[in-house]
Order: structure tokens, then sequence, then C-alpha cells
């Protein structure tokens, strides 16, 4: 809906591997904010995957102001990106494979939200969607987000299969 965010609270590693399930929606297309999928900033430097603006690119920042914007992607709104020691790889294919960061991040992942560079604030949710996201180190899995609604309270969060952590928006 535009509404729904989660902060994981994770903190990304410098040997992370960041696998992401996702669509766009047609329909959001129209609505003229990047579409974001993950972001993990801080005052210094960060991650940021989203489409861009109402140009429909794929835009991938890494490092301090450290950005590049991908040919047009109307026929990849849905599949899979991941995201390797500055690589990024969307459907099998590597789209930027030079971003690295200057430090890692400090600021903890965002899915389906920005981060305000200068305040840290959380801001600008996405109208794209996230069916999974891993967080992978030396072939295992970390973290394994699953969109899910709690039965208690019918909250809609992400739950980690990992650690049955539930994180709500």
């Amino acid at each position: 809906t535009g509404t729904q965010y989660i902060d994981t609270g994770y903190v990304l590693q410098e040997d992370d591997v960041l696998e992401v399930d996702y669509e766009i929606p047609e329909s959001a297309l129209s609505i003229k904010t990047d579409k974001i999928l993950i972001d993990a900033r801080d005052s210094s430097n960060g991650v940021r995957v989203s489409t861009y603006g109402d140009n429909y690119k794929w835009y991938a920042r890494f490092g301090y102001n450290v950005g590049a914007t991908s040919n047009v992607l109307m026929n990849n709104l849905k599949g899979s990106l991941i995201i390797q020691k500055g690589k990024f790889i969307l459907n099998g294919a590597v789209v930027f494979d030079d971003l690295i960061f200057a430090a890692m991040p400090t600021g903890t992942l965002k899915l389906l939200s920005g981060v305000n560079y200068d305040t840290g604030a959380t801001s600008a949710p996405s109208y794209a969607r996230i069916s999974g996201a891993k967080v992978k180190r030396n072939g295992d899995t970390i973290k394994n987000f699953r969109p899910v609604q709690r039965t208690s309270d019918g909250e809609l969060g992400m739950r980690d299969a990992v650690s049955g952590e539930f994180y709500p928006n």
C-alpha cells in the first residue's frame, strides 16, 4: 500500500549477501516516487536499491555518494536481486559490479522504505512488494524475512524464519 515498511534492526556486515524477491505492481508505476526495496544508511555511508523516480530505472547506491542507475526496468518488474560485495545482480544478470563501500554502514537494514540521509529517520515508504529477503554469510542463511500476519492481533510484518522473531510495520 505504500504505508508498510520494516526496520529489521540488522546492521549489514562486509561479507553479507542480500537476496530479495520483489515485485513492482504495474498499478504502482503511475505513482511518481521511487519504489524502494532496501535501504541501510547512516550519515556517512550506506546501501540503497530502488527504482529511480518516474524514469523506471534501477538505482543502486553504495558507499558515500556512490550511485548508479540502470537502463529502463520495464521488463524487470518482478524477480530477484542479489547484492554482494558491490555487485548488483538482477534476475541473474549483473547490472553493476564496481560499487564499493568506503566503510560499512551502521544504519539498520530497512525493507520497503527509505532513510533520510541527514537525520536517519525512516521516510518514503515504497509501493513495491517483497516476498522474501535473506541475508547470507559464508553460504549460511543468517536472516530469512518473510511477510506474515500475526494471528494474535492481525498485525502485518515480517518474520525471520531463522530466529522466529516478528518485525511489525
